[in-house]
Order: structure tokens, then sequence, then C-alpha cells
């Protein structure tokens, strides 16, 4: 029964050499007056207390300066440890 539906699919689907070429697309619309482009990254994370994924996505500015706080909290932290 496998075999039957693997040939069916093969002799009925479409072969590489029908198909056509793709063409370039534009990668991105062109700007009005006064707007700018803005990137933007996006990163898969896990929210405390939960094992789902949150797909975010932030400003380059606003990535960075969370990863600066991030940091200036851990080395705060650290001075304030009582094992010092």
């Amino acid at each position: 029964m496998f075999l039957a539906l693997i040939l069916a699919a093969g002799i009925s689907g479409p072969s590489v050499t029908d198909t056509a070429p793709a063409k370039p697309s534009a990668v991105s619309a062109p700007l009005n007056k006064g707007e700018r482009r803005v990137k933007m990254i996006c990163r898969d994370e896990t929210p405390t207390g939960t094992r789902f994924v949150q797909r975010v996505c932030r400003t380059v500015d606003s990535m960075v300066q969370t990863e600066n706080q991030s940091g200036d909290y851990w080395r705060e932290m650290q001075m304030k440890s009582p094992l010092n």
C-alpha cells in the first residue's frame, strides 16, 4: 500500500523541469517621505516560570539597552554579595 501511494505521488507530481525559475522579488517596499527603516532582532525567549517559548522582536537599540541594563544589574548584585 505504501509503495502504491509513493508511486502515485511520483507519477502525478510536477517534475523539476516543469517549474519556471523563480524571479527575484523586492526585499522591501520603497519608503514614503519622512519614513525610516528600523532594524529588528527577533529571538526565542522562555519567560520565568514556564516552559513555553515566546518569539520576541525588538529594535536593535532596544535590545542593546536591555542587555546593558541586565549586565549592570548582575554587576551590582555581585558587588553586594555577602560572600565578598
